[in-house]
């Protein structure tokens, strides 16, 4: 998160054009709790919020993890805004619990949402896809997509890429 901390990375017209945002301003583990059936809300927690998306910054995730499916069942928007056969399932738990959440969080948010993920990781870009092709709502699905920190770290400033680069183990 030190990337999105420094002035270099704030001001860099490449990166506002990569992440489409207008302001680089970033807040940090913002609360976004998800509304229940119950009434009551999920404290879910947003990795990043710049401008008017929200970021989930995926770098050394084994999976997004999975949920049993009526505990995901209980949100209340949930089926208004997933087509739920299209999710994916395994043993009667959806897979991608951690994009489900930032999703329904993001369209109760009125937000776009951007996977910050690796390249090297094309199993949870996959992942991240298949959950996004679930959304009912075109509109809102095309404000989704992924961008890889390789793809930001070839738009910063050099100093800053080496830094990241070693750091993350990341190769641009």
């Amino acid at each position: 998160m030190n990337l999105f901390c420094s002035n270099r990375f704030r001001e860099a017209d490449e990166v506002k054009d990569l992440l489409q945002c207008r302001n680089l301003w970033p807040r940090f583990f913002v609360p976004a709790p998800i509304e229940k059936r119950d009434g009551n809300g999920d404290p879910t927690t947003i990795d990043v919020v710049i401008d008017d998306t929200f970021v989930q910054a995926s770098l050394s995730e084994i999976n997004f993890t999975k949920q049993r499916l009526e505990v995901v069942e209980n949100y209340l928007r949930f089926h208004e805004v997933f087509q739920d056969t299209g999710l994916p399932q395994h043993n009667g738990s959806y897979l991608n619990f951690r994009v489900i959440r930032n999703l329904l969080a993001a369209s109760q948010n009125n937000k776009r949402h951007i996977l910050l993920g690796d390249q090297k990781r094309p199993d949870l870009a996959e992942s991240y896809l298949r959950t996004v092709a679930a959304l009912k709502d075109k509109a809102f699905r095309s404000r989704c997509r992924i961008v890889y920190w390789q793809e930001l770290l070839r738009v910063i400033d050099p100093n800053l890429r080496r830094f990241v680069e070693t750091r993350f183990n990341l190769v641009s």
